[in-house]
């Protein structure tokens, strides 16, 4: 994908580009499909939902196992309305920053991702997977939902984000499930690489139902993942020394009888790249098999929750400078292309370089209107400044805002 390149000048000649960190700190993220489809899809989960609630709490609490830790937690199947209610409640779970439930799809259980967090987050948006299979309870009914994944910027520090993807790929081991598995990883790649170019600090937690093992019938693609974005997989850094399982079977014996184990690789997977302006660092992975069970032992969803704690440290540039005659050193910043009006699309190509999805929304005008009063909000001025009068103001959030209600207005944004 073609980028265009800002290159930064001033009178003065750059001789010099310092770089430090800040003291390190840190927050943990949590992953979990808590199984909450409705009845009479499943069983009816209101007990184990009840005892999910306490232990999402104790997860960010002084008291609890993570001393101090701020968190993020995404989570899949949510989709029963009563459920969601009984995990966001705030009156239990505490967390300052909450997803509203989506109530898209076929049957009006919304996609089942949601997210919670003690960082303020940015320009959430939802994207259905263009490809499913299984409707009806056969073959995982992937296509009953609107099942894909979701995108927000959370705000770690002033002004400091890590963009963050919840996803839920299509369930299933026959053909045609795999088939629709591949195209949801090759959707997220695209995505990533569009919404999110090298420079962006990225977490990419979920469950993508994919094995680096899985061969037969046909291998998953959930290594592309890592190719193709540039991010890392925790659990191979950490546990597996940064060597990514071969295809064939499982590496460890004990996984038969102890899939919860340190060597066993899990669908839901948690994925990290750092930024210029932010270098994440993960200190530990584990799986929380103990934490999220009954009294009795019993699991509280058919998926374990999957964590890391993260040590970060905010990277700071410095620039010096001399007379004209010394030498110079010039700085290139790379944005990503985006349409004018439509700074928070979700642009990305086939390989064929088709674009398949752009649209100027609500959202576009909202983020337009939160850079105009000043908020830190990426908006650039070819993309924001959409009647072309030299600043980002509420005009040009209001005219984004008619544009993408269909009214008979023009967008203009300056070249970038």
């Amino acid at each position: 994908m073609k980028r265009s390149t800002i290159m930064l000048a001033g009178a003065a000649l750059l001789i010099g580009l310092a770089t430090t960190q800040a003291g390190a700190a840190s927050f943990s993220v949590l992953d979990y499909n808590v199984r909450g489809l409705p009845p009479p899809f499943i069983e009816d989960r209101t007990t184990q939902m009840a005892q999910i609630a306490p232990k999402l709490e104790d997860f960010h609490t002084p008291a609890a196992t993570y001393v101090g830790q701020q968190a993020i937690v995404l989570l899949q199947e949510l989709f029963h309305q009563n459920y969601y209610n009984t995990l966001m409640n705030p009156a239990t779970v505490t967390y300052p920053f909450k997803t509203a439930k989506d109530t898209g799809g076929p049957n009006g259980i919304g996609d089942g991702l949601n997210r919670l967090s003690d960082f303020e987050f940015f320009d959430h948006f939802r994207t259905q997977w263009t490809a499913c299979f299984g409707s009806g309870g056969a073959n995982g009914s992937d296509c009953d939902t609107n099942k894909g994944f979701s995108y927000a910027r959370h705000e770690i520090e002033q002004g400091i984000f890590v963009e963050v993807y919840d996803l839920h790929a299509d369930a299933g081991q026959d053909t045609g499930s795999r088939t629709a598995r591949r195209s949801n990883i090759t959707q997220l790649v695209a995505a990533i690489n569009a919404n999110s170019p090298l420079g962006d600090a990225v977490i990419v937690m979920g469950d993508t139902n994919s094995l680096y093992t899985r061969v037969d019938p046909a291998k998953d693609n959930i290594d592309t993942l890592l190719s193709g974005t540039g991010v890392a997989d925790v659990w191979v850094e950490l546990v597996k020394g940064g060597v990514v399982p071969s295809p064939g079977p499982d590496n460890e014996s004990e996984c038969l009888t102890n899939p919860s184990g340190p060597n066993c690789e899990l669908v839901d997977k948690i994925f990290y790249r750092s930024g210029s302006d932010l270098t994440l660092i993960p200190k530990n992975y584990a799986a929380l098999k103990t934490f999220f069970s009954d009294g009795s032992g019993n699991d509280l969803s058919d998926h374990y929750p999957v964590t890391v704690v993260f040590d970060y440290t905010i990277v700071t540039t410095s620039t010096s400078s001399t007379s004209s005659t010394s030498s110079s050193t010039t700085t290139t910043t790379t944005l990503p292309p985006r349409p004018c009006g439509d700074p928070v699309a979700l642009i990305y190509r086939d390989s064929a370089g088709d674009t398949l999805a752009a649209s100027v929304t609500a959202s576009d005008a909202l983020r337009i209107l939160k850079a105009a009063v000043g908020q830190p909000v990426t908006c650039e001025p070819c993309v924001c400044d959409a009647n072309n009068s030299g600043s980002i103001t509420t005009s040009d959030a209001l005219l984004v805002l008619k544009f993408s209600v269909g009214q008979p207005v023009t967008l203009n944004c300056p070249a970038c």
